[in-house]
């Protein structure tokens, strides 16, 4: 399979040599990361997905996040040209209907290394910025509405000025939580918490440097939130998820889901979790793709193969999100492409984020209604 727009043959098998090849067999035959590759896959792909806006000319940047906004329409965060906005003039917004086509874009010229997004449940879209150290909130139609950090400015840790943030969400209440640095083994990895206003609360967690201990963080890469109101963070370079609660007590950690870039939580308990850097040194024997689980027993349930799901390089969906009929959007940033992967069944649900949230976490269970299931090791990708 030849990907349109990328002149080069998918990689499966990108090993640099036999030994490697061997030891990541080696590797991937062991318990927990056999059974991590080998969940049923009930989806179907489609690739790529999304008519692009004119001045794309056709060609495909780098998607870095897709959600549905509860207008039922389908906003993806795009890096422009180059895997970069600087200078460019493509819009990094792009908002589509459920069949794919063009509704609107916005934010040429405001971003320069766009890394998260999230919908609120009020439609507005906010950007987080790695490069101009600002969280943006846009309202659907494309007007600014409010900045976090200062442009072009770094922070020491914690403030109303950010560093390099990669991901943001925003509670039913309003609250809005910054995971910041893009750095592995950085001094400033740190989760955030801002008030409605936009001004700054406290620091919910951060690093040290280097720090892999439960509730430490190194280079925390996305966010996400539950409708308990738990914080799910992709603790990248840990190979783990980390949650806390709103107010920064650590829960638990999780690392069956792989290597996590991204996360997505629906309200029916759903969790999708989005891995671009399996399989390398990075975290050998594991596959990319997506895998989709609990988002209270952390049991998972499904695995989606990426089409080069044991190439040696990064390649693999660095984020993605999910619609109201529960088609999955996988953001590829180095195919260059935007994946839906449809469920054999409609699943209707919304964005957790948007609340409400139960007030007693404890008592409730989970909501998650099973896909029907195929055999084991799942039907094949199309």
């Amino acid at each position: 399979m030849q990907n349109p727009y990328v002149d080069r043959t998918l990689q499966n098998e990108g090993m640099s040599s036999n030994p490697v090849r061997y030891l990541q067999q080696l590797l991937g035959s062991y318990g927990p990361i056999n059974m991590g590759n080998n969940y049923p896959n009930p989806y179907k792909r489609i690739q790529p997905w999304g008519e692009l806006p004119a001045n794309y000319e056709g060609q495909w940047p780098s998607p870095i996040g897709t959600e549905a906004g509860p207008d039922g329409l389908i906003y993806s965060l795009l890096r422009c040209r180059n895997n970069g906005c600087k200078g460019q003039p493509q819009d990094p917004v792009v908002v589509w209907d459920k069949n794919g086509k063009l509704v609107r874009s916005f934010g040429a010229g405001a971003t320069e290394g766009p890394h998260g997004m999230a919908v609120d449940k009020d439609n507005n879209v906010w950007i987080a910025d790695q490069n101009t150290m600002e969280v943006t909130k846009w309202s659907k139609d494309g007007k600014l509405l409010m900045t976090i950090g200062t442009r072009g400015v770094e922070s020491p840790i914690g403030g109303n000025i950010l560093y390099q943030p990669t991901d943001v969400v925003v509670d039913a209440d309003g609250f809005v939580y910054v995971t910041e640095s893009h750095q592995k083994q950085g001094n400033q990895a740190a989760v955030g918490k801002y008030g409605p206003d936009g001004k700054f609360i406290k620091l919910l967690a951060r690093g040290p440097v280097g720090g892999n201990l439960p509730g430490q963080l190194d280079e925390p890469h996305s966010i996400a939130i539950d409708i308990r109101g738990r914080l799910f963070v992709s603790d990248r370079s840990n190979n783990r998820i980390q949650i806390w609660d709103r107010e920064g007590n650590f829960i638990q950690e999780w690392r069956q889901f792989s290597r996590p870039s991204g996360i997505y939580i629906t309200a029916d308990d759903r969790i999708y979790v989005f891995d671009s850097e399996s399989f390398g040194v990075d975290n050998p024997g594991w596959q990319k793709g997506f895998r989709v689980g609990n988002a209270l027993t952390g049991v998972v349930s499904y695995y989606a193969m990426d089409a080069e799901s044991r190439d040696y390089v990064h390649s693999g969906p660095e984020g993605g999100g999910v619609d109201a009929d529960g088609n999955v959007y996988a953001a590829v940033v180095r195919r260059m492409m935007l994946e839906r992967h449809e469920p054999p069944t409609p699943q209707p649900t919304k964005n957790a984020a948007w609340g409400p949230y139960v007030p007693n976490p404890a008592a409730v269970p989970a909501q998650v209604v099973p896909y029907p299931t195929p055999g084991r090791g799942g039907a094949a990708a199309q």
